[in-house]
C-alpha cells in the first residue's frame, strides 16, 4: 500500500554479503551457508524472513532519520 517492497533479489544480495557465508576466496559458499544455518538452528526461510523484515524496516525508518515529514493528510 505504501510502495515499500522487498524483492527476493534484495534478500539474496544481503545473504551473499554475509561474511560467514563466504569461502577463503571471498565468494559465497553454499556449504558454508548451510553449515552456518545448521549451527545456529535456523532455516533458510527464517533467515530470509528476518532479512526481509530488516530491509523493510530500513526502508521505512531511513526517511524518518533524514527528517522527511509525512503529510498530515
Amino acid at each position: 500500500n505504501q510502495g515499500v517492497t522487498v524483492s527476493p533479489r534484495m534478500v539474496d544480495r544481503e545473504i551473499v554479503a554475509i561474511p560467514a557465508f563466504r569461502n577463503f576466496a571471498g565468494q559465497f559458499d553454499e556449504t558454508a551457508f548451510r553449515a552456518a544455518l545448521a549451527q545456529q538452528n535456523v532455516t533458510e526461510a527464517q533467515l530470509r524472513e528476518d532479512i526481509s523484515r530488516s530491509l523493510m524496516q530500513q526502508q521505512l525508518l531511513l526517511p524518518l532519520a533524514q527528517g522527511v515529514r509525512v503529510p498530515q493528510s
